[in-house]
C-alpha cells in the first residue's frame, strides 16, 4: 500500500488542477484524492512513510514530522510556527523539565522512542482528523475537519495531550521495551483524568473536548487508542483525605461600551480623514508609483535607485496642494495629528514587538509601548506619508466595525471584494462569521452597510493595492512576485514596521496607534481600546434607539430611515440578545428614576401625568408600608426592587415617544391600544389609557397646545364650522386630562367649562 499511495503523490494528473477552484474546493480534492488511495479505518495503523504519503497528497507536506499548512487555506490567526509544525518539539515542550533534559540527541533511549511514537500518532490523528468525520458539532456532524482547526489542535492540544502519556509510559517499565512493540502500544490509553487536574478550566475544557473526539472515531471504527474517560466525566465528592481546594475563580475583563464622546470625536475625525484626505494621499500614491517605476535601473545600486527616489518624492510633497472633497486648498487639518515613528529598531525592540503583538490579539497590549511624534503640516518625508496611509486604514477600519459591529475575526477576514449591491441598491458586505467553534472554517454571511461603509471599504481596497504597489524606498530586487492578486482588505502598514503585503492581524495595537495618532485616549473608559468594543458600542446605541430615539442611530450613520439602521443590526442573533439585555436595564433604570422622583413628594406624583401616575403612586405608597412592617428601611433597594417588580424584571415599561411611557404587563393586561393582552401598540396610543405615564418636561407642551386648541375651538365657532369645531373639541378634551394640575387651571376656562356643560348634558 506505501508504493501505491507516494505514486499517487506524484500522479501529475491527480495532483494538477487544469481549473481554478476555491478554497473550499481545493481541500475537498485533497481529501477526496486521499480517501482514493487509502480507506479510512487503516490510517490510525500506519506506519511512518505510509501516513507520510498520505500526509504529502492532502497538501499538508512531505516530511515526516512537521505538519504543513498552506498559507493559502489559513484562515486564523497565528505566526510561521503554526504554519508549519515541527510535532516533535511541541511534544517535547510539554514533557517535565527533567525529562527535557533527559532526552538525548541519538535517539536511541527509550524515551527517545516514546517521542517517536507519540509523533507517529499525533501524524495518524491528524491525517484521519482531514479525511474521517471527525466534526462534533450537530452542523458538522460527519464532516473532516478544515485545515485550520486541525492546525490548531497539531499546535496546542494534541502535544500536550501526548505528552503527559509519553510521561506515564517511562514510569511503565513494560511499555515499549523493543522497537516492535511500538506497534502494539497505546499511549493515550494510559490516560486518566487526575491527569489533567494541573491545567486551567480552559485548557481542561478544550483537553476533554478532544478526548471527546477520540471516543467518537472509536465509536467509528476508526481509531482504538482510546483514553480511559471521556469528555463528559462526572465528578465524585471526595470523602476521605484532605479537602480538595477550588480554582480560584478567573475574573473576567467585560468589553465595555465606548463613551459616547469619545465615539463622536473619533467619528468626526475618521470622517475628514476619509473624506478628504483620503483622496490627496491616493493621488499622492499613483504619482509615487510612477515615479518607482521610472527610476528603476538595474545598473544602478539599490542605495543609488533609493536616494534618487527620496529626493523626487521630498520634491512631490513639498509641491502638493492638499484640497478637501470640495477642492478648496486648506493649510492644515482641523485637529491635530501624531504619527507613530517609523525606522530601524534593535533586536531588544524586535523581541519587545513580538510579545506585543501577542499581547494585542488578546486585547491587553500597553499603549506606552507604540512611540508617537508631533506632525508638523504638510508631510515632507516618505515615512509620514506612509504613516498617515496607516491612519487612513484605520479610519476606514473605525467606519466598518462601527457599521457592522463584526467581531475581530469578520472584520479581518473581510475581502477586496466583499461589497456586493444587490437590486435594491442596497450595499452588503459578504465576509465570514466564526463564532461556531467547530468549525474554523466559517460561514458565509451579508451585513448590510451604510453608503459611508462602502464608500470606506471601496476607498480601502484602492488604498491597500497602491500600498502594495509602493512597497519600499529601497528596491527589492530579490523579491518573488505573489503569482495571484492578495485578497486581505487590511493591510499591515501604519502600525510600526510592517510587513505591507500581509494581512493585518493586530486589530488591538492598531486601534491604540489610531487613538494616539489623533491625541485620544488609548483606554476610553478605563478599558483597553479593544475591536470587541465595537460590538458593545454599537449594541448600546441601538438598544438606546430602541427605547428612546431612533434619531440616535439615524445620526450616527447617516440614514434616511431607522429601519435601514436596525435591519442589519438586528440580523446577527447573538447581538440581538445584547441589545435586548441592556434594554431591560435601560427599563429598569427609567423606572428607578421614576420612582425616586416620586418618593421624594410625599402627596403628589412629583409632575407626572397620565392616568398610570396616580397607581404609580399607589403602588410606591403600599411598597413603602410593606418595607416599614418588615422592619426595614426604605432606602435605594426598596426602589430598586420595586422598579424591577413594575417592570417586570425589564420587560414592561415600553417607551412609545418621547415621554410617553406604556406601564402596561404584555401577557396580563389589556388596553385600548390593541384590545387584548399581548404586546402593546405605540401607534394606538390613547390618552385615556390606565397604562399610560407621561413625564413632566410634556408639561409646558400640554398647556401649551390646550392654549392652541382653545383658539382655533373659538375660531371654527364665528366661522361657523361644525365638523372643524368638533375637532377641536375633540383635541381639549384629549389634553385635558393627562395631568391633573393643568386640567385644574383650564378648568376655570369659560370655554372648557361650556364644553364640559354640554358633555354633561349630552350623558
Amino acid at each position: 500500500m506505501n508504493s501505491q499511495i507516494t505514486a499517487s503523490a506524484n500522479n501529475p494528473l491527480i495532483l494538477a488542477n487544469a481549473l481554478e477552484i476555491t478554497r473550499d474546493d481545493e481541500i475537498e480534492a485533497s481529501r477526496n484524492r486521499a480517501l482514493l488511495c487509502a480507506p479510512i479505518e487503516l490510517v490510525h495503523k500506519m506506519g511512518a512513510a505510509e501516513v507520510s504519503a498520505l500526509k504529502e497528497i492532502l497538501q499538508h507536506g512531505e516530511t515526516f514530522g512537521y505538519w504543513l499548512t498552506p498559507q493559502k487555506w489559513n484562515r486564523t490567526q497565528g505566526g510561521e510556527a503554526t504554519l508549519n509544525i515541527d510535532i516533535r518539539k511541541r511534544i517535547t515542550n510539554f514533557l517535565p523539565a527533567e525529562l527535557q533534559t533527559q532526552l538525548p540527541q541519538d535517539g536511541n533511549s527509550r524515551l527517545s522512542r516514546l517521542v517517536d511514537l507519540a509523533v507517529l500518532v499525533e501524524t495518524r490523528y491528524l491525517v484521519l482528523l482531514r479525511m474521517g468525520p471527525a466534526a462534533l458539532g450537530k452542523k458538522g456532524r460527519a464532516k473532516s475537519l478544515d485545515p485550520t482547526t486541525v492546525k490548531l489542535i497539531a499546535y496546542s492540544y494534541m502535544p500536550h495531550i501526548l505528552a503527559i502519556g509519553v510521561a506515564k509510559a517511562l514510569k511503565a517499565e513494560h511499555f515499549l521495551l523493543t522497537e516492535e512493540d511500538s506497534k502494539s502500544q497505546k499511549l493515550l490509553s494510559l490516560l486518566e483524568q487526575s491527569d489533567f487536574e494541573s491545567m486551567s478550566n480552559a485548557a481542561k475544557a478544550s483537553t476533554f473536548g478532544e478526548v471527546a473526539r477520540i471516543h467518537r472515531l472509536s465509536q467509528y471504527g476508526y481509531w482504538d487508542d482510546v483514553p480511559s474517560f471521556g469528555s463528559k466525566v462526572d465528578v465524585i465528592t471526595r470523602v476521605r483525605g484532605d479537602a480538595v481546594k477550588k480554582p480560584p475563580e478567573r475574573k473576567i475583563d467585560v468589553h465595555l461600551p465606548l463613551p459616547d464622546d469619545y465615539v463622536s470625536e473619533m467619528g468626526v475625525k475618521s470622517l475628514w480623514l476619509i473624506n478628504h484626505l483620503g483622496p490627496n494621499l491616493l493621488d499622492l500614491g499613483g504619482q509615487i508609483i510612477e515615479i518607482w517605476e521610472n527610476t528603476e535601473d538595474p545598473h544602478l545600486s539599490e542605495s543609488a535607485v533609493s536616494g534618487r527616489r527620496k529626493a523626487l518624492v521630498n520634491a512631490l510633497l513639498e509641491n502638493h496642494v492638499w484640497r478637501d472633497a470640495s477642492g478648496v486648498a486648506f493649510r492644515e487639518p482641523p485637529f491635530k495629528i501624531r504619527l507613530t515613528q517609523h525606522g530601524k529598531r534593535s533586536h531588544h525592540d524586535r523581541n519587545l514587538a513580538k510579545r506585543r503583538a501577542k499581547l494585542a490579539d488578546a486585547g491587553d497590549e500597553n499603549s506606552d509601548d507604540i512611540k508617537v511624534q508631533d506632525l508638523n503640516w504638510p508631510p515632507r518625508s516618505f515615512g509620514e506619508l506612509m504613516s498617515l496611509m496607516g491612519n487612513l486604514q484605520l479610519a476606514h477600519l473605525f467606519v466598518v466595525n462601527m457599521s457592522t459591529a463584526g467581531r475581530k475575526s469578520e472584520s479581518i477576514d473581510l475581502t477586496r471584494n466583499c461589497v456586493r449591491y444587490e437590486r435594491n441598491e442596497m450595499p452588503y458586505a459578504r465576509g465570514r462569521t466564526f463564532k461556531l467553534v467547530e468549525r474554523h472554517d466559517g460561514e458565509f454571511r451579508d451585513w448590510v452597510l451604510p453608503d459611508m461603509a462602502a464608500l470606506a471599504i471601496e476607498q480601502q481596497v484602492r488604498l491597500v493595492r497602491c500600498m502594495e504597489r509602493i512597497g519600499t524606498m529601497t528596491p527589492d530586487r530579490n523579491r518573488a512576485l505573489p503569482s495571484e492578486e492578495p485578497q486581505h482588505l487590511w493591510a499591515q502598514y501604519g502600525v510600526g514596521k510592517s510587513d505591507r503585503k500581509k494581512p493585518l492581524i493586530g486589530l488591538g495595537q492598531a486601534l491604540t496607534a489610531y487613538a494616539k495618532s489623533l491625541c485620544m485616549d488609548t483606554a476610553p473608559g478605563g478599558q483597553n481600546f479593544r475591536s470587541h468594543r465595537f460590538r458593545k458600542t454599537v449594541a448600546r446605541l441601538v438598544a438606546l434607539a430602541i427605547t428612546q430615539a431612533p434619531k440616535v442611530l439615524m445620526d450616527v450613520f447617516g440614514h434616511k430611515s431607522i429601519e435601514m439602521t436596525l435591519y442589519y443590526i438586528l440580523a446577527d442573533k447573538d447581538l440581538r440578545a445584547e441589545i435586548e439585555k441592556v434594554s431591560r436595564e435601560l427599563r429598569i433604570l427609567r423606572a428607578t428614576k421614576t420612582i425616586g422622583e416620586m418618593v421624594e413628594e410625599e402627596d403628589a406624583v412629583n409632575g407626572y401625568g397620565g392616568p398610570a401616575a396616580q397607581v404609580l403612586k399607589t403602588a410606591i405608597t403600599s411598597h413603602k408600608q410593606r418595607t416599614h412592617q418588615l422592619g426595614e428601611d426604605w432606602g435605594a433597594s426598596s426602589v430598586a426592587e420595586l422598579a424591577e417588580i413594575l417592570t417586570l424584571q425589564g420587560k414592561a415599561w415600553q417607551y412609545v415617544r418621547p415621554g410617553i411611557i406604556c406601564t402596561k404587563f404584555p401577557g396580563t393586561e389589556s388596553g385600548p391600544c390593541n384590545k387584548s393582552k399581548g404586546h402593546p401598540e405605540p401607534a394606538r396610543c390613547q390618552s385615556h389609557c390606565n397604562h399610560r405615564l407621561e413625564e413632566p418636561f410634556l408639561r409646558e407642551d400640554v398647556d401649551g397646545a390646550i392654549r392652541d386648541c382653545i383658539r382655533e375651538y373659538l375660531i371654527a365657532e364665528a366661522n361657523n364650522e361644525e365638523l372643524v369645531l368638533e375637532f377641536w373639541a375633540g383635541q381639549i378634551r384629549s389634553h385635558l386630562n393627562r395631568f391633573a394640575d393643568i386640567r385644574e387651571k383650564w378648568s376655570m376656562d369659560p370655554t372648557v367649562r361650556r364644553l364640559s356643560g354640554i358633555l354633561e348634558s349630552a350623558a
